[in-house]
C-alpha cells in the first residue's frame, strides 16, 4: 500500500480558508518541535499534545489589552479594571476548567489560569460584538459568523495587525479602522483603545452576573464553559460537564458563543476520538479515548469519563499474516 502527498501548485484553489485561523495546527507544530528538541516524542507526549489547551489566540490578543491598559490608565481607573489587568498579566494562556472532576484535580496555578480564561473569553465575545455589531445593524447584513468564528477572528486580526495600506476601513485621521467607531453614536468617535478597554469593562460586569459573584477568584472557566452531553442511545439528557479548552485549542471545545454570538459558553464541538499509536518490532500499541457511554456515569466502564478526564484506554491490536506487510512511503513535494 502506497501513500503519496499531492502537490498544490499553479492555480489550484485553497478551499475553506475562512473556516479556520490555523491556531490549532500552529500549536501542534510548536509542541512537536519542542518535544523533538527534548527527545520526548513518545506515546505519552502525543497524549499531552492531544490534551493541550493553550490558546494561541489569547497569546496573540492579550498583548493588545495590556498595551492599551498601559497607554490609557485613565480608562483603567475610571472603569475599575486594575485587578482584571493584573490577572491577564500573569496568565500563561491555558484554558483550564479549574473545576475538579473524577481523577482530574486542578492545582492552584491551573485554577488561576482558569479564571484568566474566563475573563479573556468573555472579553473576546464582548470585543467582537462592540467592533462589528453596529455595522451589522446599520447595513442590515448577517453577523460574520455564517460558517465558523474564524471569520470574526480574521477580521479583528486584520484591523489590529495589518499594514494600514491593506485595511480598506483605515482612517488616517484617527490612526485606526473605522470599524472601531460606533455608527450608533455619530457625535462620538470610538477608537481601538477605547473599545478594547470598554470590552474588558463589560467582561467584568457580565462576569459578575455569570458567576453570581464579584470575587474574581471564583470565576473558574469550567463553571460557565460546559459540555451538553446526550447519550445517542438513550433519550435522557446526561447533563452538563465542565470542560477545558476553547475554539482554538488543540483539545477543541468550541462553544455556542463562538459562532452564534450568544451570551453562553455551552460546548458544541470537540474531538470525537483521541487516539495514539506506536509501532515497533514487538507490535502495534494503540490507546484511545471516546466520548461514548458504556455504563452509568462514574462507573469504571464508562468511556465518557476517560474522554472527559483526557485519559486513554489500551486497545488490543491484532493483525492477519495472510495480508502480508504494509509499506508506507512518505515523499516531500
Amino acid at each position: 500500500m502506497f501513500f503519496r502527498t499531492i502537490p498544490l501548485h499553479g492555480k489550484n484553489p485553497y478551499y475553506y480558508s475562512s473556516l479556520d485561523a490555523g491556531f490549532r495546527a500552529k500549536r501542534v507544530e510548536e509542541l512537536i518541535l519542542e518535544g523533538k528538541s527534548k527527545n520526548e516524542l513518545s506515546l505519552e507526549y502525543m497524549k499531552k499534545i492531544q490534551c493541550d489547551v493553550k490558546s494561541l489566540l489569547a497569546e496573540r490578543l492579550v498583548k493588545y489589552i495590556l498595551q492599551v491598559a498601559n497607554n490609557r490608565n485613565d480608562l483603567v481607573k475610571k472603569w475599575g479594571i486594575e485587578g482584571t489587568i493584573d490577572v491577564l498579566k500573569k496568565w500563561h494562556y491555558y484554558l483550564y476548567s479549574g473545576v475538579d472532576h473524577g481523577s482530574r484535580k486542578y492545582d492552584n496555578q491551573e485554577k488561576f489560569e482558569s479564571v484568566a480564561a474566563s475573563i479573556f473569553s468573555i472579553w473576546w465575545r464582548e470585543f467582537v460584538n462592540i467592533v462589528l455589531s453596529d455595522e451589522v445593524e446599520y447595513y442590515n447584513v448577517p453577523f460574520p459568523d455564517a460558517d465558523f468564528p474564524a471569520r470574526q477572528i480574521l477580521i479583528i486580526l486584520h484591523i489590529l495587525e495589518d499594514s494600514p495600506s491593506t485595511i480598506t476601513s483605515y482612517n488616517p485621521v484617527y490612526g485606526d479602522s473605522d470599524l472601531f467607531d460606533d455608527l450608533r453614536t455619530p457625535d462620538i468617535r470610538e477608537t481601538r483603545d477605547y473599545d478594547i478597554l470598554k470590552a474588558l469593562k463589560y467582561a467584568v460586569d457580565n462576569g459578575e452576573k455569570l458567576f453570581s459573584s464579584k470575587d474574581m477568584d471564583t470565576w473558574n472557566w469550567g463553571k460557565i464553559h460546559r459540555l451538553l452531553m446526550i447519550d445517542p442511545f438513550v433519550a435522557d439528557l446526561r447533563g452538563l460537564f465542565s470542560t477545558d479548552g476553547g475554539e482554538y485549542t488543540v483539545n477543541l471545545a468550541s462553544t455556542i458563543a463562538g459562532f452564534l454570538n450568544q451570551p453562553v459558553f455551552i460546548q458544541v464541538a470537540g474531538p470525537s476520538m483521541r487516539m495514539v499509536v506506536s509501532m515497533d518490532k514487538k507490535g502495534v500499541n494503540v490507546e484511545l479515548s471516546l466520548p461514548g457511554a458504556n455504563g452509568v456515569y462514574r462507573k469504571d466502564n464508562d468511556l465518557f469519563n476517560y474522554w472527559w478526564e483526557c485519559r486513554y484506554v489500551k486497545v488490543k491490536f491484532t493483525g492477519d499474516e495472510k495480508y502480508g506487510k504494509i509499506q508506507f512511503i512518505l515523499e516531500p513535494y
